[in-house]
């Protein structure tokens, strides 16, 4: 199967399965865009960031706070908004405490940042938090966020954690002596109106990145894999699997797909208390020639817009599936984005299109130097 991007974006194709055990056929197109704080539609930047075939951590994989996902993903049931970046005092001038977040769509989110601070003696648990230093920048990240993992006394193969963020900071288990907690850092940010006051707490971690794979925020959508499943349906996926569990973002950060042209707003995480972006309007045709001829076509979606407020851009990917009767073989040609009529005529008459002389020869020069 030939694959022709007719875009700047990174292209790539995948195949997935359908809950009834057929092939599907996967397109991906990403594109990099500038980040711009004063409302105006992001535009494609210069540079084009790589399509990512592995998650990427910040840290050990497995053992640290994700960073962002491979792009390799079936398609969402909706569009994950992530945000990856740190949070700024408005002004630059330091605080204890500041309110930042992110909205678009029916996606309004905001958390508490908290400047550093540790646990101290005291307080009605033996545990107290300690009061927060001013600061000026302070990253967000479920690496900042409440949880943690401990290894078990005796049993170091073994941890003990918190699991709905076992890469966080500040969380302790209760038979935990109070003189080896004190000292050590509480989570940057906060749940608003909702104080991180005890060290065993039950706190919900706050972050705009993506979750794990195996937390139970997404866990609870893999479906149920016993001995039934192994016996009967592996290796399909259960009949209680939920395609959410393909969603990175925690489910206050999911919206419908967009289209293009929503307006964007961030409090907070960047050098302006307030700025704003609108998604690009670019849409995105994906055209699938099958190989005893005919062609249809579909207009791929946003399914994930991650804003990367520290370098200054934001990756939007747009998704589509089309399902196979049979096979991958089925397919001839896949077309990304718009060509010409020039190109359209020379298909339909059998013949090899040339944008220009140059192409001509360079496809020439090719064919010889194969030979």
């Amino acid at each position: 199967m030939e694959l022709l991007n007719a875009t700047r974006l990174a292209v790539a194709w995948t195949q997935g399965l359908a809950a009834d055990g057929r092939e599907a056929l996967v397109v991906i197109a990403k594109g990099t865009f500038e980040l711009p704080l004063d409302g105006g539609e992001a535009r494609l930047a210069e540079r084009q960031r790589p399509l990512l075939i592995a998650d990427a951590y910040d840290g050990e994989p497995g053992l640290s706070a994700p960073r962002r996902e491979m792009d390799f993903a079936p398609p969402k049931p909706f569009c994950d908004v992530l945000v990856s970046g740190s949070a700024h005092v408005p002004g630059g001038r330091p605080a204890t405490r500041i309110k930042a977040g992110i909205r678009i769509g029916r996606v309004c989110k905001t958390l508490t940042v908290v400047g550093p601070r540790q646990w101290q003696p005291g307080g009605r648990h033996g545990t107290g938090a300690g009061r927060p230093q001013p600061f000026v920048e302070q990253a967000i990240s479920y690496a900042a966020a409440f949880g943690g993992s401990h290894p078990v006394a005796g049993e170091p193969a073994r941890r003990r954690c918190y699991p709905d963020n076992p890469v966080g900071r500040g969380w302790f288990p209760r038979e935990m002596a109070t003189a080896e907690i004190v000292g050590l850092p509480l989570p940057a940010t906060e749940e608003p109106g909702r104080p991180v006051e005890r060290p065993d707490g039950d706190y919900r971690p706050m972050a705009l990145g993506p979750l794990g794979r195996a937390w139970p925020a997404r866990a609870a959508f893999a479906g149920t894999y016993d001995e039934r499943w192994q016996a009967e349906v592996f290796p399909l996926l259960p009949a209680d699997f939920d395609p959410r569990y393909f969603q990175a973002a925690p489910a206050d950060q999911q919206t419908e797909h967009l289209h293009g042209g929503e307006e964007v707003l961030l409090l907070n995480l960047t050098a302006r208390e307030r700025a704003g972006f609108r998604v690009p309007t670019l849409e995105i045709p994906v055209t699938f020639f099958a190989k005893k001829g005919g062609h249809d076509t579909v207009r791929a979606v946003i399914d994930t817009l991650a804003v990367d407020t520290d370098a200054g851009c934001v990756e939007i990917v747009w998704r589509t599936r089309r399902p196979l009767r049979r096979n991958l073989f089925e397919i001839a040609q896949v077309l990304v984005g718009r060509l010409s009529g020039a190109w359209w005529r020379a298909r339909q008459q059998g013949k090899d299109y040339y944008p220009s002389l140059a192409a001509l020869a360079k496809s020439r020069q090719a064919a010889e130097e194969h030979d």
